[in-house]
């Protein structure tokens, strides 16, 4: 995996996150807003636990002395938006707890919509990230494939 430095002319992760969240949220209200934070919240958290273990070790110490002062949110702050199209894939494919179908069909929206912000706005290098950008686009698919067949499965059913 490519070693993401801090010395690139990119916004950092946590401006990228606002901007797109942002934008997704608005005009939404309820349970509807509510699926769009909990998805931004749980990727967040997501970055700071499996972020620092994928980037630089010149990285690594930065963000471990920003963690020692207090510094909530040191992943998204510091680091750029290559290190986020390599996690993604990882985020998106997590083990998680079977539950709400359309929580995860939101996020994998969200996820997906997030791979072509960061690919329209041209925040990484798609010829130095193209593989893990492709691993990404494949892992939507296929989760929307399953998902899909999770809803024709569960229709069948209640017939």
């Amino acid at each position: 995996m490519h070693a993401p430095r801090m010395m690139d002319l990119l916004p950092p992760i946590d401006l990228v996150l606002n901007d797109y969240f942002e934008s997704r949220r608005a005009g939404l209200s309820g349970l509807r807003r509510r699926r769009v934070d909990t998805t931004e919240l749980q990727l967040r958290a997501f970055l700071e636990s499996e972020g620092p273990s994928q980037v630089c070790t010149e990285c690594q110490a930065v963000l471990q002395l920003e963690r020692q002062f207090g510094a909530e949110n040191a992943f998204a702050r510091f680091m750029f938006p290559e290190a986020l199209v390599e996690l993604l894939c990882p985020f998106l494919e997590r083990p998680r707890p079977t539950g709400d179908i359309e929580q995860r069909r939101v996020e994998v929206r969200l996820i997906e919509g997030l791979a072509r912000y960061l690919d329209d706005y041209r925040l990484f290098d798609r010829r130095e990230l193209a593989l893990p950008f492709l691993q990404l686009m494949s892992a939507v698919y296929r989760t929307k494939r399953t998902l899909h067949r999770t809803r024709t499965e569960s229709g069948r059913q209640a017939r």
